[in-house]
């Protein structure tokens, strides 16, 4: 089976993990809650980071201090 980024970001969503990228960072919030499951989600991020980055919304809070139009 073929490895969809798309399809596995929609999974996690539903299953209460948001996954977002700061800056080079894959990060993802599961809420308060541990998940049993933490492991295989930390070797799905880590395999497919490359894949996944592209269609992650950028949430970085850093402001660039030398933009003139900020």
């Amino acid at each position: 089976m073929r490895f969809n980024p798309a399809e596995f970001i929609q999974l996690c969503r539903r299953a209460g993990v948001e996954l977002h990228r700061e800056g080079p960072f894959l990060c993802y919030d599961g809420g308060r809650k541990w998940r049993d499951s933490a492991d295989v989600l930390f070797e799905a991020l880590h395999r497919h980071k490359d894949e996944l980055m592209p269609l992650l919304p950028d949430t970085s809070p850093q402001a660039d201090l030398f933009d003139p139009y900020n």
